[in-house]
């Protein structure tokens, strides 16, 4: 049902399903080949890549494409039909190299949860848990765990795999591997984004750190537009309240907004080639 109806949706961004087929009881769905894996083997093939404006540009589109790929999911299936993936992570996001160029593609729809009711019309609560913990929304655990869940729980996801994406950017994949390590612990021991206290959450403390840290070398290379990415994520992605967070649509623009910014000013990129000397204490391994 879900494949349905999101095959009536055409973006670039988001994976197409090409044919479904079953076999005795197993059932079967035909998509296009991704021939460069997903987002972790794009930043391994790409490790050592300068981070010159060419690199930045091409991550800030490919940002604006999968925000665009969740708006579509979120708001372009008509009528009362209403979206959300529900399992946004690097492994989920497919990386396709062509001669018109290389993009990212939104994939792995299959725990995509279809509602036919807006979030405050439902009167159960959300069933699906086939989810990757680290990337899991605090509102899974908080007291409203068992009221329907929000289409904006893409968005607490999608903040983290973006946060990711700009440590990349100006530090390098041993920098994310540490990251990972020095948010696991034994409260944490998937690593999530957020730590509980009773029926109350917040960004961990390790995330905090690796924002002030991103947004710290933004300013201090001038990069306005990694800077303005930083803060989208800080202040309207990874937000514990509902009522604060972005959705889709207003994240859509806001990349939009950034990448114009980016391309109409590339002096504000440049000095990105140079990546900080010293590295903070939450990106090197723990002691």
């Amino acid at each position: 049902m879900n494949l349905r109806k999101i095959q009536s949706l055409d973006n670039r961004h988001l994976i197409k399903h090409i044919a479904t087929c079953q076999r005795d009881s197993s059932y079967y769905v035909v998509m296009p080949l991704a021939n460069g894996g997903d987002l972790s083997d794009y930043w391994k093939l790409h490790n050592e890549a300068p981070r010159d404006p060419e690199l930045i540009l091409w991550s800030l589109q490919q940002m604006l494409g999968l925000a665009e790929a969740i708006r579509a999911l979120h708001h372009d299936l008509g009528g009362d039909i209403h979206l959300r993936h529900g399992d946004l992570k690097p492994g989920n996001i497919l990386y396709f190299k062509g001669d018109e160029g290389d993009f990212l593609v939104v994939a792995d729809l299959g725990v995509s949860k279809v509602h036919e009711q807006p979030t405050g019309k439902r009167d159960c609560g959300t069933t699906t848990r086939a989810t990757t913990e680290a990337y899991e929304a605090p509102e899974v655990v908080l007291e409203h765990a068992k009221q329907p869940r929000a289409r904006t729980y893409d968005i607490w996801s999608l903040g983290c795999v973006l946060l990711e994406f700009a440590i990349w950017l100006f530090y390098d994949m041993d920098a994310l591997d540490n990251f990972k390590k020095n948010r696991q612990n034994a409260s944490n021991k998937e690593g999530s984004f957020y730590i509980t206290a009773g029926v109350k959450a917040d960004v961990s403390t390790e995330v905090s750190e690796a924002i002030e840290a991103v947004r710290e070398a933004a300013r201090n290379q001038s990069c306005n537009a990694l800077e303005s990415l930083v803060d989208l994520i800080a202040n309207k992605l990874l937000v514990v309240s509902l009522d604060a967070r972005f959705n889709a649509q207003q994240l859509r623009d806001t990349l939009q907004k950034i990448l114009q910014d980016a391309e109409q000013n590339p002096p504000h990129l440049v000095n990105v080639s140079e990546r900080p000397e010293s590295r903070p204490k939450i990106f090197l391994p723990r002691l």
